[in-house]
């Protein structure tokens, strides 16, 4: 090393820096049966930075959790149309400034909190999609998005995904992975009648 010459260190290069900032590809599988299978596949997919993984590997649930959970007045609204609810509604406390969460996958309403069910979050996700503001975020922060057990993923959020992001002219690419006749899901955009 020269005089005066600083040393290369990991994540300190402009290219490092600029790849730590750089949005992510997305490798979602639909059960979480299936995702510690996945990093290997997830890192053959979208290569390493020396700081980091330009991929980021999930389930479905997780990954449209991340998309949607800074959205908190959105999401208050959102659980006030889902037919699941309307029940837990009329005989809860009433939705006001609660903090919408997904820890467990069950449904609860309290003063503080609302509790998410896993397919709630998929409903969620889907009406958030019809957002023009809401598809140009995800495509940002992740312009690619590769989907494993595809004939699994629930029909209604497959149906706002071909909707709303596949053919969008800036993005995001969408693969779509998955054998109809391994369906193992009802209500799922896989058919095997």
């Amino acid at each position: 090393m020269c005089a005066g010459s600083r040393p290369n260190l990991p994540g300190s290069s402009p290219g490092n820096q600029a790849m730590r900032r750089a949005p992510q590809g997305i490798l979602a599988g639909f059960t979480g049966s299936a995702a510690p299978g996945m990093p290997a596949l997830g890192s053959l997919a979208i290569s390493k930075s020396n700081s980091g993984k330009l991929a980021w590997v999930s389930t479905i649930h997780v990954f449209c959790w991340s998309l949607i959970r800074a959205f908190q007045p959105a999401l208050r609204q959102g659980v006030q149309t889902l037919e699941e609810w309307k029940e837990r509604l009329a005989d809860g406390a009433p939705i006001t400034k609660q903090l919408v969460e997904y820890e467990l996958g069950y449904r609860r309403l309290t003063e503080e909190t609302i509790s998410l069910h896993h397919d709630d979050v998929l409903a969620l996700t889907a009406n958030l999609l019809a957002m023009p503001k809401f598809q140009a975020i995800v495509a940002g922060r992740f312009p690619y998005i590769l989907i494993d057990e595809y004939q699994d993923t629930s029909a209604v959020l497959m149906s706002a995904i071909r909707e709303h992001l596949l053919g969008r002219k800036s993005g995001p690419l969408i693969g779509l992975f998955g054998d109809h006749w391994q369906r193992i899901y009802d209500e799922t955009c896989g058919q095997n009648s």
